[in-house]
């Protein structure tokens, strides 16, 4: 990814599941003759993925799971994880969803979430260049500005500006 990381990767420190490779895998096989019951994936088995220890977990792309559920089902399923990451002492939980199913699942993963970052890119009306922005909607326990703040993203990461 050219984020600096193999060295954490390499101490053990990160580790990387692939559970929508395994769940892509698993429809692969189901086209072979198998049921479909294995591709359905509980949201709270999620947490299985993340070692005990574990600092910060990221779930990215969580609204691949979302896809078959109801609203109900899925903040039952939300909660449920959001409870078990919490209980495993001082681990973070941060989970990555995209906007479509974010309105999807009509804003519920950011009503049950501790936080909310968004992710933006909009024309600058002053000099019409394309920018990129992050809003800060919610963030418990903490005193933010409601204002888009314009970033970049570099070489060495994302820069705020």
């Amino acid at each position: 990814m050219g984020l600096g990381l193999t060295k954490y990767y390499e101490k053990g420190q990160l580790t990387i599941e692939r559970s929508f490779q395994n769940r892509s895998e698993k429809v692969q096989t189901s086209k072979f003759g198998f049921t479909p019951e294995g591709l359905e994936i509980d949201l709270p088995t999620l947490s299985d993925y993340v070692p005990e220890g574990t600092d910060v977990a990221v779930i990215d792309n969580i609204g691949v799971f979302t896809l078959r559920l109801s609203i109900q089902d899925f903040r039952d399923q939300f909660d449920a994880l959001n409870f078990i990451l919490s209980t495993r002492g001082d681990c973070t939980a941060m989970f990555v969803m995209d906007d479509i199913a974010c309105k999807m699942t009509h804003n519920l993963a950011e009503y049950s979430a501790s936080g909310s970052l968004r992710l933006m890119v909009d024309e600058n009306p002053y000099t019409g260049n394309i920018e990129r922005y992050i809003r800060i909607p919610k963030m418990r326990r903490t005193c933010l500005s409601l204002n888009p703040i314009r970033f970049e993203i570099t070489s060495s990461g994302i820069k705020l500006l």
